[in-house]
């Protein structure tokens, strides 16, 4: 592990352009990448913690390009197969990755669902997460648009990791967006970042 950290270093001075983190890309893989996921990183202060949390994440099975930048926040864009990999192992990946400055870094999925204003279906969502305590952890950011951050939980334990694995974007898609019986039929928009040019 600690041979690691002069990788670090340097390509963490890469990454600098006038004093200010703008982005690191890895390169492609050969996994077939058909799906795309912004997650949301807090505790990343440094390149390094750049470069730990992209290769960290890089070497799960099923990963394609992974992309990270900073517009306001920290963030990272990953395409990878659903068929090898979950969010939530990905989420994972970046949970483990080794905190450079003592703070495990955080995933944090960003959503909206809009109709979340009415009553009705805010009782009804409220009764969703619970479904995924102690895997995810909802922060109402705005009741009236309904907008949401989606944190991992730092809480890793034995029996928690396995569930992160398996904790997937589909899921939670079907969950809120698919007609009743199976999902409770209300629009999800999920956030996303552009790649850094």
């Amino acid at each position: 592990m600690h041979s690691l950290y002069p990788a670090c270093i340097l390509i963490g001075s890469l990454v600098l352009s006038a004093g200010s983190l703008i982005a690191q890309q890895t390169p492609p893989r050969e996994a077939k990448a058909t799906a795309k996921v912004t997650l949301y990183v807090s505790g990343v202060e440094c390149p390094s913690c750049v470069y730990a949390v992209t290769y960290s994440i890089g070497q799960l099975k099923g990963i394609g390009e992974v992309t990270a930048g900073q517009i306001v926040e920290n963030y990272v864009n990953v395409q990878y197969d659903p068929k090898e990999v979950t969010v939530g192992k990905i989420a994972q990946a970046v949970l483990t990755a080794p905190a450079l400055h003592g703070t495990p870094y955080q995933p944090a999925l960003k959503l909206q669902i809009p109709a979340y204003a009415q009553p009705e279906n805010r009782a009804r969502v409220d009764a969703l997460w619970k479904r995924w305590k102690g895997v995810v952890e909802p922060d109402l950011i705005d009741k009236q648009t309904g907008e949401f951050v989606l944190y991992f939980s730092t809480r890793l334990t034995s029996e928690n990791n396995s569930v992160h694995s398996t904790w997937t974007l589909e899921e939670l898609k079907q969950a809120i967006a698919a007609p009743a019986p199976q999902g409770l039929g209300l629009a999800l928009n999920l956030m996303e970042e552009k790649d850094p040019e």
